[in-house]
């Protein structure tokens, strides 16, 4: 849970004061039936979760419901529970829950807005979904209807897949979403990862962490017109990046991918950012690093996927592609309609800078197969481009991208990764750093945290939560001996509102 911050903090006050004529507040308690209360009251109601965890609830909301969660509400589904929160309704709330152990089916969501006919239209719109913490559930996390807001969530550990569908006009920011079909339970090429947006319009996502998941980061399938994809950071996600499917319209812009395409990289798949089979599309201005054993760096490919998709007016430029070793290409490619594609597709690459170990060597992809730098630019492509072998240089957020990316609260996290040079402002809610480990006496491990600690949270590396304990106000929570066995860990104390997390190892 990300905590309300203040913001909510303000929105918890003011809906605390609001007039029970206008508006109804009503307190949910450990052991209260919560859908009772949604039935027994009008759909302008306030419901103020209490701190604890509240077991097998499940919520069929109505018109605009507020669900706001006390710091440490946490709603647990049991493992039976298919829905924490359901409906086809209008302007509903829900912040700051802890939502987890819940089981809906796959290509669902524990906070679900009913989608109808697999995301083509939607019955539910204007929600906002934010603060939450969302993670170790079946399916999906969070589905997204039209007009929604789903910021500052923290999605991770979802046995599917993350966030969902997007409807029209809705806007998704600030999130971070990890480790999601950790357990490989999915085919990542069917729908698995860290998010899908399928037959979105008018779609922004922008400032979001995607990583470390089994599938793409960012995947946009089958969407419709004005798609902006801009400030997000992708990392260690096991397809591409960002891929941008079957669809129309989009500007994909300042993003930083990292290491990503690690499990399917043939072809031009696996690159930090794809476009497969999708039409005027413009790439600028992002920086791709890619590893020195697998994945690629800027793709556009095309393939038969029926009349109403080709890849054509891809405009791929101002791009920065790093190259850590002899791994991986960018370009064009077509595996159809090839003297037409190659003639009439207007795909172009321009303005470009690559840093590659050795530009003789066939690093790009044009009309003509795997070329080399001298044979893209015979080609047609990176007229201005730029090529030199400084491959250890530092992923640097330049100029035109440094107001957008500045408000991606999650650049920090880049660290053990790449070397990020141009941060422009400090993390918003998740501190990543502030938490230090180290032995104590007599075999026990120490925990110091920056700020005093509430409640302190040790997670495996296979993300099971292996300690949770009452800080009682320290700074510094001494575990017994025996306590803790050895491996990574990942610890996590919480404060006033405030999240600190940092990973560790016991030997």
């Amino acid at each position: 849970m990300r905590g309300l911050g203040f913001a909510g903090a303000i929105a918890f006050a003011l809906a605390a004061m609001m007039p029970a004529g206008a508006q109804d507040t009503i307190t949910l308690n450990v052991g209260d039936n919560f859908q009772n209360a949604v039935d027994s009251a009008p759909g302008n109601t306030v419901f103020i979760v209490k701190a604890g965890t509240h077991t097998g609830q499940a919520v069929v909301l109505k018109d605009d419901n507020q669900f706001v969660g006390q710091d440490g509400a946490v709603m647990d589904g049991e493992g039976r529970i298919e829905y924490a929160f359901q409906g086809s309704v209008a302007n509903v709330v829900i912040r700051n829950l802890e939502l987890t152990n819940y089981n809906p089916p796959e290509q669902q969501a524990v906070i679900n807005c009913n989608p109808i006919n697999d995301g083509r239209s939607h019955s539910s719109h204007d929600w906002l979904i934010e603060g939450c913490e969302v993670h170790h559930n079946g399916g999906g996390a969070i589905s997204v209807g039209d007009r929604f807001v789903v910021r500052d969530n923290y999605v991770h550990h979802q046995e599917q897949i993350g966030i969902v569908y997007g409807g029209q006009g809705s806007l998704v920011e600030g999130n971070e979403v990890a480790f999601c079909n950790w357990e490989q339970a999915y085919d990542p090429g069917w729908e698995a990862g860290g998010s899908k947006w399928k037959y979105v319009s008018d779609f922004t996502l922008r400032y979001n962490y995607s990583h470390d998941n089994f599938g793409p980061g960012f995947w946009a399938d089958f969407c419709r017109e004005n798609s902006l994809i801009e400030g997000n950071v992708c990392v260690n996600n096991s397809e591409a990046g960002i891929i941008h499917e079957i669809s129309w319209s989009a500007k994909i812009s300042c993003n930083i991918c990292i290491n990503n395409g690690r499990n399917w990289d043939p072809w031009l798949w696996g690159a930090g950012i794809l476009v497969s089979t999708s039409a005027d599309v413009e790439i600028a201005y992002n920086v791709v690093a890619v590893n020195s054993n697998y994945g690629n760096g800027i793709a556009v490919v095309n393939q038969h996927r029926g009349s109403s998709w080709y890849s054509r007016n891809a405009n791929v430029h101002h791009n920065e592609i790093i190259h850590r070793g002899n791994r991986g290409r960018s370009g064009v490619a077509t595996d159809t309609d090839f003297d037409n594609f190659w003639a009439n597709s207007n795909n172009r690459f321009d303005y470009n800078t690559y840093h590659v170990p050795d530009e003789t060597r066939n690093r790009w992809q044009g009309g003509t197969g795997e070329v080399d730098w001298k044979d893209f630019q015979a080609a047609g492509y990176e007229e201005h481009g730029a090529v030199d072998d400084k491959t250890g240089i530092a992923v640097t957020v330049c100029e035109e991208c440094r107001d957008v990316l500045g408000k991606n609260p999650y650049l920090d996290k880049v660290d053990g990764q790449e070397e990020l040079v141009s941060r422009s402002s400090p993390p918003r809610r998740v501190v990543r750093h502030g938490i230090t480990v180290h032995a104590g006496p007599h075999g026990s491990v120490c925990v110091k945290t920056a700020a005093v600690c509430d409640r302190l949270q040790l997670f495996s590396s296979a993300g099971r939560c292996v300690i949770d304990v009452d800080g009682g106000g320290a700074r510094i929570v001494s575990l017994p001996r025996g306590t803790v066995a050895p491996g990574a860990y990942v610890a996590r104390a919480r404060s006033n509102g405030q999240t600190i997390q940092s990973g560790f190892v016991i030997r």
